[in-house]
Protein backbone atom coordinates (compact mmCIF):
# COMPACT_ATOMS: atom_id res chain seq x y z
CA UNK A 1 0.00 0.00 0.00
CA UNK A 2 1.12 3.75 -0.29
CA UNK A 3 2.83 6.33 2.14
CA UNK A 4 0.56 7.79 4.81
CA UNK A 5 0.20 11.67 4.30
CA UNK A 6 2.59 11.89 7.73
CA UNK A 7 5.14 9.85 6.28
CA UNK A 8 5.47 11.55 2.68
CA UNK A 9 5.90 14.88 4.38
CA UNK A 10 8.53 13.82 6.58
CA UNK A 11 10.07 13.05 3.57
CA UNK A 12 9.37 16.26 1.72
CA UNK A 13 10.76 17.99 4.80
CA UNK A 14 14.12 16.13 4.81
CA UNK A 15 14.92 16.67 1.06
CA UNK A 16 14.83 20.75 1.78
CA UNK A 17 17.76 20.23 -0.40
CA UNK A 18 15.96 19.30 -3.40
CA UNK A 19 13.18 21.41 -3.15
CA UNK A 20 16.14 24.61 -2.94
CA UNK A 21 17.50 23.24 -6.33
CA UNK A 22 14.15 23.15 -7.60
CA UNK A 23 13.32 26.44 -6.99
CA UNK A 24 16.66 27.75 -8.42
CA UNK A 25 16.12 25.72 -11.45
CA UNK A 26 12.79 27.25 -11.45
CA UNK A 27 14.20 30.77 -11.75
CA UNK A 28 17.14 29.87 -14.09
CA UNK A 29 14.18 28.34 -16.86
CA UNK A 30 11.85 31.81 -16.16
CA UNK A 31 14.66 34.08 -16.58
CA UNK A 32 15.66 31.93 -19.57
CA UNK A 33 12.25 32.10 -20.79
CA UNK A 34 12.13 36.32 -20.62
CA UNK A 35 10.45 36.62 -17.28
CA UNK A 36 12.28 38.69 -14.44
CA UNK A 37 13.27 37.51 -11.00
CA UNK A 38 10.61 39.91 -9.34
CA UNK A 39 8.12 37.99 -11.76
CA UNK A 40 8.78 34.49 -10.05
CA UNK A 41 8.88 36.38 -6.50
CA UNK A 42 5.45 37.48 -6.94
CA UNK A 43 4.27 33.62 -7.84
CA UNK A 44 5.05 33.71 -3.81
CA UNK A 45 2.17 36.11 -3.04
CA UNK A 46 -1.25 35.60 -3.01
CA UNK A 47 -1.87 36.94 -6.39
CA UNK A 48 0.66 34.63 -7.69
CA UNK A 49 -1.91 31.22 -6.70
CA UNK A 50 -3.83 31.17 -9.56
CA UNK A 51 -0.94 31.33 -11.83
CA UNK A 52 0.92 28.50 -9.49
CA UNK A 53 -2.48 26.33 -10.03
CA UNK A 54 -2.51 26.73 -13.63
CA UNK A 55 1.22 25.86 -13.95
CA UNK A 56 0.81 22.88 -12.11
CA UNK A 57 -2.21 21.96 -14.31
CA UNK A 58 0.05 22.26 -17.35
CA UNK A 59 3.00 20.36 -15.37
CA UNK A 60 0.72 17.33 -15.14
CA UNK A 61 -0.15 17.49 -18.53
CA UNK A 62 3.29 17.60 -19.34
CA UNK A 63 4.19 14.76 -17.30
CA UNK A 64 1.26 12.55 -18.26
CA UNK A 65 2.84 12.78 -21.77
CA UNK A 66 6.33 12.44 -20.99
CA UNK A 67 6.31 9.96 -18.16
CA UNK A 68 2.54 8.12 -18.40
CA UNK A 69 2.32 8.07 -14.74
CA UNK A 70 1.47 10.90 -12.47
CA UNK A 71 0.69 9.65 -8.49
CA UNK A 72 -2.05 11.69 -7.07
CA UNK A 73 -2.71 11.22 -3.03
CA UNK A 74 -6.17 10.00 -1.76
CA UNK A 75 -7.39 9.30 1.80
CA UNK A 76 -9.74 6.20 1.59
CA UNK A 77 -12.06 5.53 4.03
CA UNK A 78 -13.09 2.03 3.54
CA UNK A 79 -15.53 2.03 6.75
CA UNK A 80 -18.67 4.16 4.65
CA UNK A 81 -21.23 2.96 3.01
CA UNK A 82 -22.44 3.00 -0.42
CA UNK A 83 -24.57 5.65 -0.31
CA UNK A 84 -22.05 7.87 1.94
CA UNK A 85 -18.81 6.77 -0.67
CA UNK A 86 -21.83 8.44 -3.40
CA UNK A 87 -22.43 11.50 -1.61
CA UNK A 88 -18.70 12.05 -0.97
CA UNK A 89 -18.19 12.42 -4.52
CA UNK A 90 -20.74 14.64 -4.81
CA UNK A 91 -21.55 14.55 -8.63
CA UNK A 92 -25.10 16.04 -9.91
CA UNK A 93 -26.04 12.69 -11.57
CA UNK A 94 -25.34 9.02 -10.30
CA UNK A 95 -27.22 6.33 -12.26
CA UNK A 96 -30.12 4.93 -10.19
CA UNK A 97 -28.34 1.22 -10.62
CA UNK A 98 -25.48 2.19 -8.27
CA UNK A 99 -27.59 2.56 -5.49
CA UNK A 100 -29.68 -0.11 -6.46
CA UNK A 101 -27.34 -2.72 -6.80
CA UNK A 102 -26.77 -2.83 -2.78
CA UNK A 103 -23.64 -4.29 -3.26
CA UNK A 104 -20.00 -3.95 -5.19
CA UNK A 105 -18.09 -6.59 -5.38
CA UNK A 106 -14.33 -7.19 -5.74
CA UNK A 107 -12.16 -9.74 -6.91
CA UNK A 108 -10.42 -12.09 -4.64
CA UNK A 109 -6.78 -10.50 -4.32
CA UNK A 110 -8.17 -7.05 -4.01
CA UNK A 111 -10.74 -7.81 -1.56
CA UNK A 112 -8.04 -9.28 0.79
CA UNK A 113 -5.71 -6.24 -0.02
CA UNK A 114 -7.97 -3.53 1.15
CA UNK A 115 -9.75 -5.82 4.09
CA UNK A 116 -6.67 -5.52 6.86
CA UNK A 117 -7.43 -1.43 6.99
CA UNK A 118 -10.15 0.66 7.35
CA UNK A 119 -8.34 3.88 6.00
CA UNK A 120 -5.61 4.53 4.39
CA UNK A 121 -3.64 7.26 2.41
CA UNK A 122 -3.01 6.04 -1.30
CA UNK A 123 -0.78 7.06 -4.02
CA UNK A 124 -3.14 6.39 -6.99
CA UNK A 125 -2.32 6.45 -10.82
CA UNK A 126 -4.22 6.99 -14.12
CA UNK A 127 -3.66 5.03 -16.23
CA UNK A 128 -3.48 6.55 -20.14
CA UNK A 129 -2.94 3.84 -22.45
CA UNK A 130 -3.57 6.11 -25.50
CA UNK A 131 -5.00 3.24 -27.50
CA UNK A 132 -8.72 1.14 -27.72
CA UNK A 133 -8.14 -1.57 -25.05
CA UNK A 134 -10.05 -4.48 -23.48
CA UNK A 135 -10.33 -3.79 -20.06
CA UNK A 136 -8.09 -7.51 -19.46
CA UNK A 137 -5.49 -5.74 -21.40
CA UNK A 138 -5.84 -2.77 -19.56
CA UNK A 139 -5.35 -4.95 -16.11
CA UNK A 140 -2.43 -6.85 -17.60
CA UNK A 141 -0.35 -3.38 -18.09
CA UNK A 142 -1.25 -2.38 -14.67
CA UNK A 143 0.19 -5.55 -13.51
CA UNK A 144 3.26 -4.81 -15.14
CA UNK A 145 3.95 -1.53 -14.12
CA UNK A 146 2.81 -2.95 -9.88
CA UNK A 147 -0.54 -1.04 -10.05
CA UNK A 148 -3.71 -3.02 -9.18
CA UNK A 149 -7.49 -1.55 -10.68
CA UNK A 150 -8.89 0.67 -7.76
CA UNK A 151 -11.87 -0.29 -5.94
CA UNK A 152 -15.52 1.75 -5.72
CA UNK A 153 -14.68 3.32 -2.93
CA UNK A 154 -10.90 4.09 -4.58
CA UNK A 155 -12.65 5.79 -7.52
CA UNK A 156 -15.27 8.04 -5.05
CA UNK A 157 -11.99 8.81 -2.95
CA UNK A 158 -10.52 10.22 -5.90
CA UNK A 159 -13.70 12.11 -7.53
CA UNK A 160 -14.06 13.77 -4.27
CA UNK A 161 -10.47 15.01 -3.96
CA UNK A 162 -9.92 15.19 -7.86
CA UNK A 163 -13.27 16.65 -9.21
CA UNK A 164 -12.00 18.04 -12.32
CA UNK A 165 -10.14 15.20 -13.90
CA UNK A 166 -13.60 13.62 -14.60
CA UNK A 167 -14.76 16.63 -16.80
CA UNK A 168 -11.98 15.96 -18.73
CA UNK A 169 -12.03 12.14 -19.65
CA UNK A 170 -13.98 9.23 -18.18
CA UNK A 171 -12.37 7.66 -15.56
CA UNK A 172 -13.29 3.60 -14.66
CA UNK A 173 -12.76 1.48 -11.52
CA UNK A 174 -12.13 -1.92 -12.41
CA UNK A 175 -11.27 -3.11 -9.13
CA UNK A 176 -14.97 -2.81 -8.16
CA UNK A 177 -18.29 -4.69 -10.00
CA UNK A 178 -21.92 -5.21 -9.54
CA UNK A 179 -24.03 -8.05 -11.63
CA UNK A 180 -27.23 -6.54 -13.03
CA UNK A 181 -29.26 -8.24 -15.89
CA UNK A 182 -26.91 -10.88 -15.82
CA UNK A 183 -23.79 -8.87 -16.71
CA UNK A 184 -21.01 -7.42 -15.12
CA UNK A 185 -20.82 -3.32 -14.97
CA UNK A 186 -17.88 -1.18 -13.43
CA UNK A 187 -18.03 2.06 -11.91
CA UNK A 188 -17.17 5.28 -14.11
CA UNK A 189 -16.58 8.51 -13.29
CA UNK A 190 -17.38 11.35 -16.16
CA UNK A 191 -18.39 14.63 -16.61
CA UNK A 192 -18.82 17.69 -18.86
CA UNK A 193 -18.79 21.72 -18.18
CA UNK A 194 -22.12 21.42 -17.18
CA UNK A 195 -21.52 18.53 -14.26
CA UNK A 196 -20.23 15.42 -12.93
CA UNK A 197 -21.33 11.91 -13.29
CA UNK A 198 -21.02 8.29 -11.29
CA UNK A 199 -22.30 5.55 -13.97
CA UNK A 200 -22.02 2.11 -14.74
CA UNK A 201 -20.59 0.87 -17.98
CA UNK A 202 -20.47 -2.94 -19.29
CA UNK A 203 -16.32 -4.08 -19.11
CA UNK A 204 -16.55 -6.09 -21.68
CA UNK A 205 -16.26 -3.69 -24.58
CA UNK A 206 -13.64 -2.35 -25.85
CA UNK A 207 -12.28 1.17 -24.08
CA UNK A 208 -12.13 4.30 -26.02
CA UNK A 209 -8.60 6.00 -26.33
CA UNK A 210 -9.25 8.66 -24.32
CA UNK A 211 -10.12 6.61 -21.29
CA UNK A 212 -8.11 6.73 -17.91
CA UNK A 213 -8.01 3.60 -15.33
CA UNK A 214 -7.62 4.48 -11.85
CA UNK A 215 -4.86 2.09 -9.92
CA UNK A 216 -3.01 2.31 -6.77
CA UNK A 217 -0.04 0.19 -5.59
CA UNK A 218 -0.29 -3.16 -4.89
Amino acid sequence: MGKTTAEARKLMISAGGWIASLVALLAELAEEAGMTLEDVHRLATPQGKEVLRRMVQAMIAVMHEAWGMVRYAIAVNYRLSLDEMIAAVNCDWVNENIAKSKEFRQEIEIAAAVKRVQQEDLSAVLLHLKHEATSQEVLKEMEKRGLRAATLAELCAFGAKHPEFQREFPIIGLGSYCVLGGGRQVPVLWGFASGRSLYLYYPDFRWRAYCRFLAVSK
